[in-house]
């Protein structure tokens, strides 16, 4: 697959998981909990807390997306080579 491709597969599976992640994981975290997330993923104070959680989870969207869209060919083509045989 060239790059286009790939970028065209890799954007859309990055966006539902940023879109997702936060949702799931911000609602049902107490605050004192997301004080001391926020804390650790502000960098010491650098960024704003609330946005630097929000780029951590963008960093592990891109990497769930990279994780899952390669595990999903996998399984999608084991099934379809199932089926021929």
């Amino acid at each position: 697959m060239n790059k286009k491709k790939i970028f065209i597969v890799y954007l859309p599976v990055s966006l539902v998981f940023f879109m997702i992640l936060p949702g799931a994981i911000l609602r049902d975290m107490p605050p004192e909990r997301f004080a001391s997330f926020s804390h650790i993923t502000s960098l010491g104070g650098v960024l704003n807390p609330i946005a630097s959680v929000l780029l951590f989870l963008a960093i592990v969207s891109v990497i769930l997306a990279m994780i899952a869209v390669p595990l999903i060919g996998r399984c999608a083509r084991a099934i379809i080579n199932r089926r021929k045989a």
